[in-house]
C-alpha cells in the first residue's frame, strides 16, 4: 500500500509525525484543491487526491482534517473510488503544544472598532451591531490607545491577546500603536487580518513583533470579503508571506477564504500557503437552511473544545466583555473592564450561569449548543476532572 496523508495543514504535519514514529513510510501528501496548499510539507509532495483515483486500490489515506459539524469527507473519499481509509484519530492533536496552549491560557479577542468595512458575507456584522447600539446609538464605537493600556493592564499577565475580535483590527489607525505597547509589556499576542487598513510601511512596522500564531484571511474570487485586490494589496501580500518570525518559522502560521482565493491572490500564494476555506454558522447567527456551512447541535453536559476553561472572550471598544468570537447577538454578556476586575468577571453571575448551562441544568439558554467547537462529555473521550470545579 501506498500511504498518503489527506490534507496539508497542521493537522497533517501532526499525523506525519506520528506515523513516522511508527515507522510507516509515507509517500506523500493529498488535498483536493492543489492550487490552494504548498507544493510540499517537510519534504514530502503534495499532490491532487484526483491523481490517486486510477491507483486507490493501493492507496491508503490518512485524514488528517479536523472536520466540525457534518461528516462528509470520508463519504466524498470514497465515492472517489478509495476503500482504504483512516479516520482522524484527535489524540493525534495532543502533540500539538501550541494547541494545547492556547486550549489551557485564558484569551481576550480584542475588537478595536465596531463595523469593519471588509463586511465579509459569513460574518453576521449586522446582527453584532444591532445588538451593540441596541440600547444606544451613540455607544462608543472606537478603542483609543489610553483606554487598550488600561484594559491590559486589567488582564493578567498568562492571558494571550488576540488581535482579531468582530473586526479587522488594522480599521483602527491606532491598532499598531496597541501591538507595539503589548510587545514591549513582552505580552503574548496572536494577530488574524486581511491587511486592510495597513499600507507598506505599517506592514513592516508589524513583522517587527512577537507574534505566537498570525492568521492571514484572503481575498476570495466570489467577493464574499471586500477586499480590494490592489496592487499595493498583492505586494503586501507577497512581502507578507516571504517574512520570517525571529526563531525562522514563517511568519504567518496559517490563512483562510470565504470562498476560493482570487486568482490574483492565487498566483502570489500558489505553492507557498496553505489556504483553508471551510465556513460556519456561527453557532446559529447565520442562516444555515441547506447545511453548507459547518455547525453544531448539542445537548447534554458540554465542554468547549477551544478553551478548558471557557475563557476565550471578546473584549469590545467600550470595555464590555462578551463571551467568545461566536457572541455576535452579545447573548453573554459578562461584564466591563471599565467598572469591574477581570477577576470579577470570571467569578461573577453571567459566566457562571453559562458554566452552570454547560454542566447542570441544560434548560439555561446557552449559545453554545449551537457552536461547532462544542462537544459532548458524554459522547466524547474526555476526563472529567477537567470540568471539576470550574462552576464552583
Amino acid at each position: 500500500m501506498d500511504i498518503y496523508i489527506f490534507g496539508a495543514g497542521r493537522v497533517g504535519e501532526l499525523l506525519l509525525r506520528r506515523l513516522r514514529k511508527e515507522n510507516k513510510l509515507i509517500h506523500g501528501f493529498c488535498v483536493s484543491n492543489i492550487d490552494t496548499n504548498m507544493n510540499e510539507v517537510d519534504g514530502k509532495p503534495v499532490v491532487s487526491v484526483d491523481q490517486l483515483v486510477e491507483e486507490s486500490e493501493r492507496v491508503q489515506l490518512y485524514i488528517a482534517v479536523l472536520e466540525r459539524g457534518e461528516k462528509t469527507i470520508e463519504k466524498e473519499l470514497r465515492a472517489k473510488g478509495f476503500k482504504n481509509i483512516v479516520p482522524l484519530d484527535e489524540s493525534v492533536l495532543e502533540q500539538d503544544d501550541f494547541s494545547e496552549h492556547r486550549k489551557k491560557a485564558p484569551i481576550i479577542e480584542v475588537t478595536v472598532q465596531m463595523g469593519c468595512s471588509v463586511n465579509c458575507r459569513y460574518c453576521p456584522q449586522e446582527t453584532l451591531l444591532h445588538s451593540y447600539y441596541k440600547q444606544d446609538t451613540r455607544r462608543q464605537s472606537k478603542m483609543s490607545f489610553g483606554e487598550y493600556k488600561v484594559y491590559l493592564d486589567m488582564l493578567p499577565y498568562n492571558c494571550i491577546l488576540d488581535f482579531s475580535g468582530f473586526a479587522e483590527p488594522f480599521l483602527n489607525s491606532e491598532a499598531i500603536e496597541m501591538m507595539e505597547y503589548a510587545d514591549e509589556q513582552n505580552r503574548e499576542m496572536t494577530l488574524f487580518t486581511t491587511l486592510q487598513g495597513l499600507d507598506m510601511g505599517g506592514l513592516k512596522r508589524i513583522i517587527n513583533l512577537q507574534f505566537s500564531y498570525v492568521v492571514l484571511h484572503v481575498a476570495d474570487i466570489d467577493g464574499f470579503s471586500r477586499i480590494p485586490v490592489t496592487a499595493e494589496y498583492l505586494e503586501m501580500l507577497d512581502y507578507i508571506i516571504q517574512m520570517k518570525k525571529k526563531d525562522g518559522r514563517p511568519f504567518v502560521d496559517s490563512a483562510n477564504c470565504q470562498s476560493q482565493p482570487s486568482r490574483e491572490v492565487l498566483a502570489v500564494t500558489n505553492g507557498k500557503l496553505r489556504i483553508y476555506c471551510e465556513m460556519q454558522d456561527r453557532a446559529g447567527n447565520l442562516e444555515n437552511d441547506d447545511h453548507s456551512l459547518s455547525f453544531g447541535n448539542q445537548s447534554g453536559e458540554l465542554y468547549c473544545d477551544r478553551a478548558v476553561n471557557t475563557d476565550h472572550f471578546v473584549l469590545l471598544p467600550d470595555g464590555t466583555v462578551v463571551l467568545c468570537c461566536n457572541d455576535y447577538g452579545m447573548q453573554h454578556v459578562l461584564g466591563n473592564l471599565k467598572n469591574q476586575s477581570y477577576e470579577d468577571i470570571i467569578h461573577g453571575e453571567p459566566f457562571l450561569n453559562v458554566k452552570r448551562a454547560m454542566h447542570i441544568d441544560e434548560s439555561l439558554p446557552l449559545l453554545c449548543r449551537k457552536c461547532m467547537y462544542a462537544k459532548s462529555v458524554v459522547k466524547n473521550v474526555y476526563n472529567k476532572e477537567t470540568v471539576k470545579g470550574l462552576i464552583e
